[in-house]
């Protein structure tokens, strides 16, 4: 059975029916049903078909349906689109419906006759508590780094900045990958525990020093998904302090943005080491604030943020009466993209593609790029490019890659390479606010970096358990937690 879910078949339609009543039930609450439908039951569809093929390897499709959830269907419930009669939203919806119908469709092809579970298959051969202690080394790296930047001590690196940020940032999410997993194994507890999880915190701390979210967010999500992995049970309790403290900094994001980023108050763009506590705190007291208060028009919540639909309303309406479709042109990017910045200093920057969808309509000026970057998704892409059927072509082609990931994790332990290249991907794959090039860039940069890093490990054995011939690696003393 795979180690991300080892529930009998019997609780698996008990699983699909409560999601799915959940959903249904917030039709009640929506703008206008129909619509909601059109993107609801395609979300349900690839946890549907990967339940149906026993749930084996890593849902990697099922978990990116429930940022498309939040990001088209949510939209529709909080009625959000009021400015679009029932026609356009429909419209709009259907389109959506139909990306992950192809998504769904293309994956499923990778599920049928799945490997079989191997002990050997990809395991990491060196015992768990070596593994746990790399995890330290990997969390205090990213620590580093972190603080470097903040400091400005990576700036003599100049153009290897990106290849480094990579690097680090990959080992970083795989150590926090494997507290999740070592937590769930009862390899951590007590004060060594709290040792570990001290990093853990710390670490995502200085990844919010630049006010942005995300890469906190990756660092929280890495080291859930191990723990789920690992005990084949959702973490709600973490999960739910998780989306708490997403919120209450959201929040409070603009005006310390605004604070700390003001050069007539700090001179600084970035905050330096020692304003970190001070900002921090300022965070967070501005965001309870506004909370508390109600006053959170200019930034809204954070579900209101994570919403795409109106980029798909707003493309299908100009496209191609005002706006010819750009066929192809922000696809022809990507391979510019993938150069190395070392090997070229003027190469296209990653957000290309998502600049010139801003500029083309209108949204943006050329100036303002530099500033900020909107995101469009795939789907709003997929239309501009090429109308309908480059929706459905740019949906089969993600559906095909998370397939392809299902079903390399597939059989895999917790512990392995294969499941950690797919959790790396994973987390890649999960900026549902990128365009494909941009995607297709942090995704090969992600598996590149993994194998450098974790791919070696998979050569070494634990010299004590070789001799033995076993390759049950956990020390005899730890109880077998996951299992």
């Amino acid at each position: 059975m795979s180690p991300i879910v080892a529930f009998h078949a019997r609780h698996q339609l008990p699983l699909f029916l409560g999601f799915a009543a959940a959903a249904a039930l917030c039709t009640i609450f929506a703008q206008d049903a129909p619509s909601y439908l059109c993107v609801v039951i395609p979300c349900m569809l690839p946890l549907f078909l990967w339940l149906r093929a026993g749930a084996v390897g890593m849902p990697v499709l099922p978990l990116l349906s429930i940022l498309f959830f939040i990001y088209y269907a949510v939209p529709i419930i909080r009625h959000e689109v009021v400015a679009y009669d029932s026609e356009d939203l429909l419209a709009a919806a259907a389109t959506v419906g139909a990306f992950l119908i192809a998504a769904s469709l293309a994956s499923w092809a990778f599920y049928f006759r799945l490997p079989p579970r191997s002990l050997d298959r990809g395991r990491i051969f060196v015992s768990d508590r070596r593994l746990v202690r790399l995890a330290f080394i990997g969390l205090w790296g990213g620590i580093a780094y972190h603080l470097a930047t903040i400091s400005g001590g990576l700036a003599w690196i100049e153009n290897f900045n990106g290849l480094v940020r990579a690097l680090v940032v990959t080992l970083a999410l795989c150590a926090c990958y494997l507290i999740g997993y070592a937590r769930a194994s009862r390899l951590l507890a007590g004060p060594r525990w709290l040792s570990y999880l001290g990093s853990l915190l710390a670490l995502i701390i200085l990844a919010w020093c630049n006010l942005f979210l995300v890469g906190g967010l990756m660092y929280s999500a890495a080291a859930l998904l191990g723990y789920a992995v690992t005990s084949k049970r959702i973490p709600w309790v973490a999960v739910a302090m998780t989306f708490a403290v997403l919120a209450v900094l959201h929040a409070g994001k603009f005006e310390t943005r605004d604070k700390y980023w003001s050069r007539e108050t700090s001179g600084l763009k970035d905050p330096s080491i020692a304003q970190v506590p001070e900002m921090m705190s300022d965070w967070v007291s501005n965001g309870l604030d506004a909370l508390l208060s109600g006053n959170t028009r200019d930034s809204g919540d954070i579900l209101e943020r994570a919403s795409l639909l109106q980029m798909v309303l707003l493309v299908q309406r100009e496209t191609p009466d005002f706006v010819p479709f750009l066929s192809g042109e922000t696809y022809r990017l990507l391979p510019r993209m993938l150069v190395p910045r070392f090997l070229e200093e003027d190469k296209t920057i990653s957000q290309a593609g998502l600049n010139l969808l801003s500029i083309t309509y209108g949204l943006q000026r050329q100036e303002d790029t530099g500033n900020t970057t909107i995101g469009w998704g795939l789907v709003a892409e997929g239309y501009a490019n090429f109308g309908l059927w480059g929706v459905i072509g740019i949906g089969a082609v993600l559906g095909a890659i998370c397939g392809a990931l299902t079903r390399f994790s597939a059989g895999s332990s917790a512990n392995s390479l294969p499941m950690f290249l797919t959790i790396a991907a994973t987390l890649a794959l999960m900026d549902v606010e990128a365009d494909f090039s941009y995607l297709m860039v942090t995704l090969g940069q992600t598996v590149v970096a993994t194998l450098l890093l974790i791919g070696p490990l998979t050569l070494l054995r634990d010299r004590r358990h070789a001799k033995s011939g076993g390759y049950a690696l956990r020390d005899a003393s730890v109880g077998s937690g996951a299992e």
